[in-house]
C-alpha cells in the first residue's frame, strides 16, 4: 500500500518507528518500521515545502497497525 506520510515518531533508544499517513482512498493509516528508513522519511517530512511534497512510502501489510476509512456523507 502506498501511503503519503505526514508524521513519524521514533521513541528514544527504539529500533522501530511509528508512522501516520494517508492511503490511496483517503484512509488514515498507522504503521511501524525499522528506525533507519523511518528516520529518513521523517527528514523528508521536515524538508517538505507543502503537503504535495510529503514523502510517499510503500508499506507492507504486516507493517500496518491500523486503517480508518473516512465516513461517507449521506
Amino acid at each position: 500500500m502506498q501511503v503519503t506520510v505526514h508524521h513519524i515518531n521514533i521513541p528514544q533508544w527504539s529500533t522501530i518507528g511509528y508512522g501516520e499517513g494517508v492511503g490511496p482512498a483517503g484512509e488514515a493509516v498507522t504503521f511501524v518500521g525499522d528506525h533507519r528508513p523511518m528516520r529518513d522519511i521523517g527528514e523528508a517530512i521536515a524538508q517538505a515545502a507543502s503537503r504535495e511534497d510529503l514523502p510517499v512510502a510503500e508499506i507492507d501489510d504486516w507493517q500496518i497497525t491500523g486503517v480508518t476509512t473516512p465516513e461517507k456523507e449521506s
